[in-house]
Formats: structure tokens, C-alpha cells, sequence
């Protein structure tokens, strides 16, 4: 071995107190953070968005229709203030945690939207995810795509 290596040694032995400490204080910090910070559960709900034409009726049409127009703005309006408002009610959850624990997506070319809900206890992401989709509901009934002759319904 020659000095430049023996060196280079001792100078990384040297700084082992310093690396020891590092380790030793990330898992402290980990371990209060682990303990400060409750478990939080998801509760995800799905729903189908279908159209009905006036005469009751469902095709194909509508359905592409309703993926293409419609979906976006069900989104949008999943965390709208009056559906936000609905919830909470429902719930008896402030609105702003409602607005914090509520995601909805749409996938790509399906008429599926997935309501998701976390919280500190699996019991009120399900109340909240099932107000969700319940308010979803009476907002989707309520579209129209053309004026009375197609509704979308959840």
C-alpha cells in the first residue's frame, strides 16, 4: 500500500464519527416522523357515466359524445364549490378538508370516473368518497349534452 493510499484512508476514518452521526440522527428524525404522523387511508369509489337519449335509448354515439365532452367538465366539477358544499354538509366534514382529500379521474376513452378519498381513518375516506359520488350523481342527472335530447346520468 503506499502513503497516498494510506492516506486516503485515514483521512475517510476520520470522517466515520461524522457519517455515524448522520445515520444515527436520520433515524431518529425518521422515527419521530413515523410516530408524529398518523396512517392515512384511501377509500375509492367508481361510477359509470351513461347517456340516455329521450326516448330512453343508449348507443354508441352518446357514449363517445359524452367521453369527449362531457367527462372534462364532470371533473371539473367533482371539486366545484357547490359539490364541495354538498359533501361537507353530508358529511359534516369542513369543506376545505373535503377539498384536500377528494381526487377524481376520468380514464382515457371510458365513461368510468374514480372518486378517491383520503383521511385519517378508513371510515371517513368511505363516508366522504360515497358523499362524493352521491353529489357527482345529482349534478350529472342534471346535464344536458343537447338541449332535451340526451342526459347524463351516474
Amino acid at each position: 500500500m503506499s502513503q497516498d493510499e494510506a492516506d486516503r484512508i485515514g483521512g475517510l476514518l476520520k470522517l466515520a464519527p461524522l457519517w455515524l452521526a448522520h445515520l444515527v440522527l436520520g433515524v431518529i428524525v425518521g422515527v419521530v416522523f413515523a410516530t408524529i404522523s398518523g396512517p392515512v387511508y384511501t377509500s375509492t369509489a367508481s361510477a359509470l357515466v351513461a347517456a340516455d337519449t329521450s326516448d330512453g335509448g343508449r348507443s354508441v354515439s352518446s357514449a363517445t359524445n359524452i367521453i369527449n365532452t362531457v367527462m372534462p367538465t364532470i371533473i371539473q366539477l367533482s371539486t366545484s364549490d357547490s359539490v364541495l358544499a354538498e359533501v361537507a354538509q353530508t358529511t359534516g366534514i369542513d369543506q376545505a378538508e373535503v377539498k384536500r382529500a377528494v381526487t377524481v379521474t376520468s380514464s382515457t376513452n371510458s365513461l368510468i370516473i374514480t372518486v378517491s378519498a383520503s383521511a385519517s381513518s378508513a371510515e371517513t375516506a368511505q363516508v366522504i368518497a360515497e358523499a362524493e359520488v352521491t353529489a357527482l350523481r345529482r349534478v350529472v342527472s342534471e346535464l344536458s349534452i343537447t338541449p332535451r335530447t340526451r342526459r347524463a346520468c351516474l
